[in-house]
This record gives C-alpha cells, structure tokens and sequence, in this order.
C-alpha cells in the first residue's frame, strides 16, 4: 500500500473492525486474534507518511477509528507527513453506526463523493467530504475526524458540476465589474408577455447562478419578483471568486 511512485493520489481505504488494546491501536483483520489483531493504526500512518505519491488518502469505517488522530500524542517519534488526509468514521470511543445494513460511514462518503459534497464545478476534496460528513452526521451518536497535513486540497472526484464552465465563462459579459448590479425587468420572465426569448435565456442563466449560491436578487428573495418588480441581481462573495476566475480566463 501506498509505495508506486508518480501516483497523485493513493488510496487507502478500510472497512472492517477496529479495537483499542493495551498494544495500541488495530484494524482488525480476518484472521486476526489476541495479540495479533491486524494492522497497527501506527504502522498505517508512518507508511502512508513514507509514501512517494503526491496526495495519501486514508478513510477509516470501524469502531474506534478516531484513535488514528490520538496516536500523535501517544508516540512522541510519529508525525503526520506532507499530503496525507485521514478521514474517519467515529471518535476513539464510539461505535461505526450501520443503516439498512452498510455501514453509515460509508454510505455517506460515497454520496459525498457523488455531488454531496461537490463545489460549484463539481470538484469534491477531503475538506468538502468532511463538511459533508459533520453535516450529514450530526444526527447520529458518532462523530466523524479528520487529521490532515496537506499544502494545497487536490480534488478527489469531480462530480456533475451545478454550473458548467462555459456558464461561468458569461459571468464577466453578464456583470461588467463584480459589483455590478443587473437590472431586471418583467421580459425576462418566461411566463411575462411578451416574450422575450433572448432576455429569458439570460434569466436562465441568471437562476442557475442564483441555485449556485453566486448571485442574489435584491431588496426580495426570489428571481421572479425581482424581475416582475423590475429589481437588480448581485455577485455574492462566492460569485465574484468565479467572476474574477472568468474574468482571468482560469475556467
């Protein structure tokens, strides 16, 4: 695990038992017994920290996971090395929860992984998962950890973005500066007659924008009033990032 060099991102993923013994700390193998449960938490960070690929990716789904993140205070010798993340499914103490037989953990990474936890071009990190994750999870009795030295977050999957990059690519013709605000008015609405096929097209845009979070009507909350009440539209803060991104032809 974790030795091919010029890998960008190695992944180690683990679920199964776990326990906390007098010895340390185990993933509990098929064959593993007393004093010879498995794979020692501490021997999974030193090589993963050892490894040559750019980005090491641990995901933990076992009771007791948590206690990969106390071992740093436990062996005075271990680190954490550059580009390695670690997500895990409970603290030390807890349990790994299963719904409808699958390990909730897991579950909710692979929907994370699917959208859940994706950004606006649909680029979903460690960092995005576990926000996801302390969402998701908030719920239930176990909490999710995450233990990471990393220089810059590298995109683990890219999922079906909620605006294309062409879209984006208008954001500087719609908005002329970042603080521009668009004036609306009744033709842009498709129910409004006349219609106005042109207008309405840019309104389009204009809610895919807003279901983005990178725009926000003003002085009402929905689109619709705001061009029925001829109101203007803004760049939130998230917008104007990708305006400027647009803007620098970074998309």
């Amino acid at each position: 695990m974790f030795s091919k060099k010029g890998l960008d991102v190695a992944l180690f993923y683990f679920a199964g038992h776990g326990t906390n013994t007098s010895n340390g700390s185990f993933l509990v193998s098929q064959d593993g017994e007393e004093n010879d449960e498995g794979l020692p938490m501490v021997e999974l960070i030193s090589k993963a920290s050892a490894s040559p690929a750019r980005e090491k990716v641990i995901i933990l789904d076992c009771c007791h996971a948590g206690a990969i993140d106390q071992l740093f205070s436990s062996y005075n010798t271990l680190s954490l090395g550059t580009g390695v993340s670690i997500l895990a499914a409970c603290r030390d103490t807890e349990g790994s929860e299963e719904r409808n037989r699958h390990g909730l953990f897991t579950s909710t990474v692979c929907d994370a992984l699917n959208g859940g936890a994706a950004d606006v071009v649909g680029n979903v990190s460690v960092a995005s998962t576990y926000a996801y994750l302390d969402e998701v999870l908030d719920v239930w009795e176990q909490r999710p950890v995450l233990k990471a030295n990393v220089e810059k977050l590298v995109t683990l999957r890219r999922a079906e973005p909620a605006v294309s990059d062409d879209k984006l690519r208008k954001l500087p013709n719609y908005f002329p500066s970042e603080n521009f605000e668009f004036r609306l008015d009744p033709s842009f609405e498709p129910d409004a007659s006349p219609n106005h096929p042109e207008h309405e097209a840019i309104f389009g845009d204009l809610q895919r924008f807003r279901g983005a979070r990178l725009l926000v009507p003003i002085g009402t909350e929905h689109m619709y009033y705001a061009a029925m009440e001829r109101r203007s539209c803004k760049l939130t803060p998230l917008g104007k990032f990708y305006w400027r991104k647009a803007k620098k032809g970074l998309l």
